[in-house]
């Protein structure tokens, strides 16, 4: 649907370095990055807003370099919606289509009272978008875009202008609306939580360029860097030296032997999920070589999720369930028992 084969761009002295991409039609693409990484400047690119400096870019199996923004079929969804303050609910989602002249006067009423139902704002129609919340005002938004029925939606931070609970609801709406209508959609966000609970696929972008490309779970458990794994709360990320032993790699840190089924050798960065780390107060629940014994240095209240800091000899980082830690109840200075399984373990 959308590929982007080696397209640089220069944007002042920011750079986009050979940007190859491709969403499939049908897909929720998700492209994540800290600020000021390039995520907006891809979906400029797309959308036409920039000309590309070099490589192609296809839409839909043609060549649209230079083919005008208002001919692309491309809908555009900003942080703040950018709705028309002078015109109410109504005719703001019907603005697109009086624009393309699209399917007459109750082609177009029928095609609104359905948008309107598909995203729960039916009641909202004729009143002014001045008094709206802000949830509602991202759901007129990507109405306004999506009755159009473009080739692609491009979503630029569309659910941080909103409080969380409120761009939880929206994100749960909008991908059962997507998955309904099968709609192409690429979406750029800081927010790894957002991009985890949207994507079929997430790019993780830095500095002007695409560092991996995957599955949810193949960005979460399998990072291809340093970099990916800290973007995604890895916390336990080290660097040691590893040798084969007996099926596993043996990775030697700070004096310590760390075990993983990945079988590498030579100086390695490797890392461990803080979900996966398991504390008890005593070794029932030790599974395999890697077991540990530490003392809680830290303990930070994350709400649900406890955030635990052990010295086992190296500071290893746990998530803990809050019923878990209560039931436990651990307090800096507590000696407990650490373990994890050798699968756990990703070399990097």
């Amino acid at each position: 649907m959308i590929i982007m084969k080696h397209v640089s761009l220069h944007v002042g002295s920011f750079h986009l370095h050979e940007i190859n991409l491709h969403v499939r039609k049908g897909e929720y693409f998700v492209i994540v990055g800290p600020t000021g990484s390039g995520k907006s400047s891809v979906l400029n690119c797309i959308a036409g807003h920039y000309e590309i400096d070099s490589g192609d870019l296809w839409v839909d199996g043609k060549r649209s370099n230079s083919v005008a923004v208002e001919e692309r079929d491309i809908g555009y969804v900003f942080q703040d919606g950018l709705l028309f303050p002078h015109l109410n609910v109504h005719k703001n989602i019907a603005f697109g289509l009086k624009l393309r002249k699209n399917g007459g006067r109750d082609g177009v009423e029928n095609r609104i009272s359905n948008i309107c139902k598909l995203f729960g704002i039916s009641g909202l129609v004729e009143r002014s978008v001045y008094n709206l919340s802000g949830g509602e005002k991202q759901r007129i938004a990507l109405a306004r875009s999506m009755i159009c029925e473009p080739k692609a939606m491009l979503l630029d931070e569309p659910f941080s202008s909103v409080d969380r609970n409120t761009a939880e609801k929206l994100m749960i709406e909008f991908r059962r609306i997507q998955r309904q209508t099968q709609q192409t959609v690429v979406h750029v966000t800081h927010n790894q939580e957002e991009a985890m609970m949207l994507a079929d696929r997430i790019c993780v972008m830095n500095d002007g360029r695409f560092i991996q490309t995957g599955t949810p779970m193949e960005i979460l458990r399998r990072p291809n860097s340093e970099f990916v794994a800290d973007f995604f709360g890895a916390h336990n990320i080290f660097r040691g030296t590893t040798m084969i032993e007996g099926g596993l790699s043996r990775i030697e840190y700070e004096g310590n032997y760390i075990y993983s089924n990945e079988q590498r050798t030579g100086d390695v960065v490797f890392s461990v999920r803080p979900e996966d780390v398991v504390i008890s107060l005593n070794n029932t629940q030790a599974n395999g070589r890697n077991n540990y014994t530490g003392s809680v240095k830290q303990i930070v209240d994350r709400g649900i999720i406890i955030q635990i800091l052990v010295d086992i000899g190296f500071p290893v980082v746990n998530y803990s369930l809050r019923n878990s830690f209560l039931h436990m109840g651990l307090k800096v200075g507590d000696s407990v028992n650490v373990s994890f399984e050798e699968s756990a373990v990703h070399i990097i």
